[in-house]
């Protein structure tokens, strides 16, 4: 009679028991992870990275001519193509030009020795670097009466470490280094 009486709480046990299994299917598969944002690369290859930080850098150069061309007259200009460090340096140089009333003409150019580094820096930044060799030969700098201020000593090829950032596939320069341990340019 004892088990009479305990069998429908058996029943109710198992039913519960295979209710809660239910939900849990055992699979031979391997789930297949979801790529994030985090973990794809910004660029394809090294010769990607470095031809996108040629392209910026030729932007950037391109803006800081156009201002100081202009004495140093809305730098804001700076904001399209530099952040960071590179940004800050960049409008303060325009100030100092405003400053002092100079300007210059021509144009500078580069020419990039190598890629030195590409790393991904979180929240989708990728920093690339690289060296180049900044070449100012074309440029006079010009007091406020149009007098060259430019030595004639003057090395018109110098060393650079520029670092690009690219975020949200908008690259900006956010650093401007002058190398100064050894000169690539030679």
């Amino acid at each position: 009679m004892l088990a009479a009486a305990l069998r429908p709480i058996a029943v109710l046990a198992a039913a519960v028991v295979l209710a809660a299994l239910s939900g849990c299917v055992q699979t031979t598969e391997k789930p297949t992870p979801t790529p994030t944002a985090a973990a794809t690369p910004a660029f394809a290859s090294d010769e990607e990275a470095l031809g996108a930080a040629e392209k910026a850098y030729a932007a950037y150069l391109a803006v800081d001519d156009a201002v100081l061309h202009d004495g140093g007259l809305n730098a804001d200009r700076y904001e399209a193509v530099a952040s960071g460090e590179a940004l800050k340096a960049s409008i303060s140089n325009a100030e100092k030009f405003q400053a002092e009333s100079v300007r210059t003409t021509g144009a500078s150019s580069f020419r990039t020795e190598k890629l030195q580094a590409t790393q991904f820096l979180g929240d989708g930044v990728t920093s690339v670097a690289v060296y180049v060799c900044d070449d100012v030969s074309g440029v006079d700098l010009l007091d406020s009466t149009g007098r060259s201020l430019v030595s004639p000593n003057r090395k018109p090829v110098a060393p650079f470490v520029i670092t690009m950032e690219r975020q949200n596939r908008t690259d900006r320069i956010s650093q401007r280094e002058l190398w100064t341990t050894e000169n690539f340019c030679s």
